[in-house]
């Protein structure tokens, strides 16, 4: 003390509430200092958010947005490895879309130029499993771990989500510290969250770009298809009533009158298709199911096919007994169905060949999406034709206007409408359909239908028109 005192009690009350008041407003700067800290990150984090959404939204290609957010993600965590890659409809398979800091050797065979991966282990694994984030802090005793960026230390995975199911998966891996943590997750989460409506959009937009490309292809090829029969109805019309007809015989005139005919009959069938396919995009086109004898829907399928296969010398071996229990079926559509598969066997099979119908009854029956149907008939057509290529099976079914792209096949008329409308039938009578094929062997088409009910009451509950019918 200045005065030579000594400190007594009081002094040290006064020293006591002074130095706790100081540590309350040391405490309370501490906090201020902290929080603006946090703010600021924050601020910045959000700053940096709605550049990435900025950067997102200049783009619709799929490969550009993918490689946009690998780069924004990578920049946040400091990753020095990162892939998005893209994520099957039944979730087993991924493809890669855009990778940085990864090398070729790592992955499969032809998966790092964008060939399907058949996930079968590792976290990613995991991740479709349990269809949530996950941070390996180190990968060094995470038993799903699989080598990928060479000295990893720890990942990141997040599953990319598109309504409720999985549409792409995005890695990130380090191998220098520090390592990732929980706030590095939360930051990629909502990185990948903005990302996920990006890689939506472009592929939403490539899936338009290219059914408006196909369409157009279609439009041209269909004109082209309804052109030939139409020139020669104009041509042999022509003749009929030119001055030449003094000229020809009554065996002439009925030939050209056949091929008029027949060149008619062409030119409605494409029309049929053209038909059938506008309005089951227009959704309004019926199916109205009830009890049906399968033995003679393929009865009434094959009547009208006796005359060309016995000009082909085609044998039918028609293996649907009347002792199969009824199906619940659209008779006209399921015809329909049938028809299609039979006039594909006929056409793509060579003179001589044999066409085999069977169906069988198959009690829970689990169908591709792994769902129990209960009790189907399963129907098939099979021949001993020219088969189809890998490529052309796995775009069979998946293209609206499908050709195939064997030079043989490519011979025969047709729109390649019938395929699709024929798999949209079946799907309107809760069936699946799928095939199997093999080049210079033949093909087996094959699809199920649920049977009819043998309570009266579920026969009616199952009875339902899915559409009205399109007015002519």
């Amino acid at each position: 003390k200045q005065d030579g005192t000594l400190f007594n009690e009081d002094d040290q009350e006064l020293l006591t509430t002074f130095a706790g008041q100081a540590a309350i407003a040391l405490e309370n700067a501490r906090l201020f200092q902290e929080t603006d800290q946090a703010l600021q990150l924050r601020v910045q984090e959000l700053e940096d958010l709605q550049r990435f959404s900025e950067e997102l939204s200049r783009t619709l290609n799929l490969t550009e947005v993918a490689a946009i957010t690998v780069r924004g993600a990578m920049a946040r965590t400091n990753a020095a490895a990162g892939l998005i890659a893209l994520v099957n409809d039944d979730e087993t398979q991924i493809q890669i879309v855009s990778t940085f800091g990864y090398i070729e050797e790592i992955f499969p065979e032809g998966v790092f130029d964008g060939e399907p991966w058949e996930i079968e282990s590792g976290i990613i694994k995991r991740v479709l499993r349990t269809r949530q984030p996950d941070l390996a802090p180190d990968v060094a005793i995470d038993p799903d771990y699989l080598d990928g960026l060479p000295g990893s230390l720890s990942q990141i995975t997040i599953p990319m989500m598109s309504g409720d199911r999985i549409s792409a998966i995005l890695v990130l891996e380090t191998n220098k510290e520090p390592r990732f943590t929980l706030l590095d997750q939360v930051a990629v989460m909502r990185i990948a969250e903005q990302a996920s409506i990006a890689i939506a959009n472009a592929q939403l937009y490539e899936q338009v770009a290219t059914a408006n490309d196909t369409k157009s292809e279609f439009v041209g090829f269909a004109a082209h298809e309804l052109k030939n029969p139409l020139t020669s109805v104009k041509g042999y019309a022509s003749t009929l009533t030119s001055s030449m007809t003094d000229q020809l015989n009554i065996g002439q005139i009925k030939d050209f009158a056949v091929i008029i005919q027949n060149n008619a009959n062409r030119m409605q069938s494409i029309i049929d298709d053209l038909r059938d396919i506008a309005r089951l995009d227009a959704g309004k086109f019926p199916i109205e199911r009830e009890p049906a004898r399968l033995d003679k829907i393929v009865e009434d399928t094959l009547t009208p096919f006796q005359k060309q296969l016995e000009e082909k010398e085609q044998t039918i071996v028609n293996n649907v007994g009347e002792d199969l229990p009824l199906v619940m079926a659209d008779n006209n559509k399921l015809i329909q169905v049938l028809t299609n598969f039979v006039s594909n066997a006929y056409k793509y099979s060579p003179p001589g060949a044999t066409i085999t119908i069977n169906a069988e009854e198959r009690p829970r029956y689990i169908n591709s999406r792994n769902q129990n149907m209960g009790s189907v008939m399963e129907i098939s057509v099979s021949d001993t034709g020219i088969g189809m290529s890998a490529d052309d099976l796995s775009a069979l079914f998946k293209e609206d206007y499908f050709r195939s792209s064997n030079t043989e096949a490519r011979k025969q008329k047709g729109t390649g409408l019938g395929m699709i409308i024929t798999k949209r039938i079946i799907e309107g009578h809760n069936g699946e359909v799928w095939v199997d094929s093999e080049i210079e062997k033949g093909t087996t088409f094959s699809f199920v239908i649920p049977l009819a009910p043998r309570d009266p009451m579920q026969t009616q509950a199952m009875q339902t028109t899915e559409t009205e019918p399109a007015s002519d």
